[in-house]
């Protein structure tokens, strides 16, 4: 019990120091397993390059998203660094798998042709496929609406040979990626995309695309499997137990870390009654279709307010930043432009508080873009929560935010500036980690629209933070105070 304990501890540190040295997974593997594993290198994946929340391949050429945590969860248990092959597109990656330049594939829907190169592991990962078009497109029932119609879908994709062997009279555009598809409908080139529908909620909300929506569902759904070579069947059982290892908490902990937007799928209801037979089969019948005629009325009441909720949900979640939940940049330019015009109209003081985060470039180099992220959020609950009810918060980009107090002069502002400076200042972050702010407060006047303030107010940020962190400045007259 103590070598085997020590062997552990071992394999962790070495995996952390990025040492190739494999050891026996935790979990049961055959002689003839154990021995691939010591005698083999590095086993190669690929991944689709641009398909999040599940999985990315960032500036930096790292794997990030869904998928990212659950290879770093099967590298761990099977005691072997897993090794990312970068590639352009998933149309390469599907290449360069069937090439043997990658021995597996994170995540891949199984079909006939993709079995004559490689053995599939069982689902770890179920999410539906839905229809994405243009606010005002009808109600998509399924895809045989969209016949004679086209619609966009990436090149590679699992969904091209379903809907060819099954909907032959849809037209297929292919893009070299969801958000180009995406950015196809909306600006009505076709019809419709067809995506996952975590994946297309990611992109909507990331990219302000807020004039598309999720028009309909299909009877497809994505049941992501590792694919693995099909000429190595030993690495493909070992990957199986692994997918097996997987308990639901740790698959719920890691798609909560990825996706915090639940969207509430809508139940099929199947009218049924059983009528007995009796003496007055007559009268039966005429009160069975009384009570059921109610019964579908009441049913496609319920219905029609299911829909008209889904759609305020969807609505509300094109507004919100994907990450923090708080106002994106559409929706909080929007505000701006709204609280300029009424500024205008009425006369009343409007400010303008803009911050971002000193040195979260160097948290996410020195820990990783988990933390990173963990910081950005816990900031925005830090600053919601210190807000007036008439304050409005968004996240203008990156880790840039703005503070829109309209009906507040410019001392006021300030006040809420320094003491959400010191808030951040004195607050323990996750990890450990210690960041603070740097603050450009401004009043609004008639003499400038909002786009050259704001311009104005990142340059003044730009030079405030040339005096070190957690500055405080104060955009008067054309001039910056500088305040620690």
């Amino acid at each position: 019990m103590y070598h085997a304990a020590v062997q552990r501890w071992v394999a962790v540190i070495l995996l952390w120091l990025g040492v190739c040295v494999p050891v026996v997974a935790e979990f049961s593997l055959t002689d003839a397993e154990r021995q691939y594993l010591r005698s083999r290198g590095p086993i190669t994946y690929c991944i689709d390059p641009d398909w999040m929340p599940f999985e990315k391949i960032d500036r930096r050429g790292r794997h990030i998203g869904i998928s990212a945590d659950f290879m770093a969860e099967f590298s761990r248990m099977l005691g072997v660094p897993l090794h990312l092959v970068a590639t352009g597109s998933w149309a390469e990656s599907m290449e360069r798998a069937r090439n043997r330049e990658c021995d597996l594939l994170s995540l891949a829907n199984e079909s006939a042709e993709r079995r004559k190169h490689f053995d599939f592991t069982d689902p770890y990962l179920v999410l539906p496929v839905v229809l994405i078009a243009t606010k005002d497109s009808p109600y998509l029932d399924g895809l045989k609406k969209l016949e004679g119609k086209t619609i966009s879908v990436p090149e590679g994709y699992v969904l091209v040979e379903f809907m060819q062997q099954t909907y032959p009279g849809v037209q297929l555009h292919f893009t070299q990626s969801l958000l180009e598809a995406l950015r196809e409908v909306a600006r009505g080139d076709v019809q419709a995309a067809i995506a996952g529908l975590p994946t297309a909620l990611y992109q909507i909300q990331q990219q302000g695309l807020s004039q598309l929506k999720i028009a309909g569902n299909t009877e497809f759904n994505y049941e992501l499997s590792v694919a693995v070579r099909n000429d190595q069947p030993l690495l493909h059982g070992i990957f199986q137990k692994a997918v097996n290892e997987l308990s639901p908490a740790l698959r719920d902990r890691i798609l909560e870390r990825w996706y915090n937007v639940k969207v509430e799928q809508a139940r099929d209801y199947t009218l049924l009654l059983i009528l007995l037979a009796g003496l007055l089969v007559a009268l039966a019948f005429l009160i069975y279709r009384n009570h059921s005629s109610q019964k579908f009325n009441a049913q496609l009441a319920k219905m029609n307010d299911r829909l008209t909720d889904r759609n305020q949900r969807l609505e509300q979640v094109s507004k919100r930043d994907f990450l923090t939940g708080t106002y994106n940049r559409v929706k909080i330019d929007r505000e701006l432009q709204d609280d300029f015009a009424r500024h205008r109209k009425h006369g009343k003081p409007l400010s303008l508080i803009l911050f971002d985060l000193d040195g979260l470039s160097e948290v996410n180099l020195s820990h990783d873009h988990q933390v990173g992220d963990l910081v950005i959020v816990e900031t925005c609950r830090l600053v919601e929560e210190s807000l007036g009810e008439w304050h409005q918060l968004g996240r203008w980009e990156g880790d840039l935010f703005l503070v829109l107090c309209p009906d507040t002069p410019l001392e006021d502002a300030l006040g809420l500036a320094k003491k959400l400076n010191t808030l951040l200042q004195l607050h323990h972050f996750s990890e450990d980690v210690h960041i603070s702010a740097s603050f450009c407060v401004a009043q609004c006047d008639n003499k400038q629209n909002h786009a050259e303030l704001i311009r104005r107010m990142e340059q003044c940020l730009i030079a405030s933070r040339q005096q070190g962190p957690h500055q405080v400045a104060t955009l008067v007259a054309g001039t910056a105070e500088q305040e620690d």
